[in-house]
């Protein structure tokens, strides 16, 4: 009889564990495992990596990978051409940095978003905006391919 019983148990437990709840409960202990840890005994980049993962999997949830993913280029964009700026001009006034925010801003969110279907295109001849409909996104190699070449 205990053997049935210990055999139920563990039908139980790898039910509970293979199911989506069960899945999902598992990860969040990890991740609270791995907060408490990093909270402890990790670094400033332990910290930042914590974060980053936790935005991307929100991200991911919510189903707007796109979003996190032009944030995370702003950010790159923002730094890399403050710095560059900075190393040109010297410091950089207030208007000087409204405008390479908003510079970055734009370039981030090119191709993403709600509007990714209608692509401004700059021409040489009339160097205007013309309206384009498509469904592909900027010519930007993808980090996969990328990986196997």
């Amino acid at each position: 009889m205990r053997l049935y019983v210990k055999l139920l148990l563990m039908v139980a437990l790898f039910a509970g564990l293979a199911s989506t709840t069960g899945r999902r409960m598992t990860g969040e202990l990890a991740n609270e495992a791995r907060f408490a840890f990093v909270c402890a005994f990790g670094s400033e980049a332990d910290y930042a990596a914590l974060v980053d993962d936790t935005d991307y999997t929100l991200a991911r949830q919510s189903g707007n990978v796109d979003l996190y993913q032009t944030g995370q280029r702003f950010r790159q964009l923002l730094a890399q051409r403050l710095a560059e700026a900075e190393r040109r001009n010297g410091p950089l006034t207030e208007d000087d940095r409204v405008r390479i925010y908003a510079e970055c801003t734009r370039d981030a969110a090119e191709g993403y978003g709600p509007s990714r279907g209608h692509a401004v295109v700059t021409t040489p001849v009339t160097a205007g905006p013309l309206a384009q409909e498509s469904d592909a996104r900027p010519s930007r190699p993808h980090p996969v391919a990328q990986s196997h070449q």
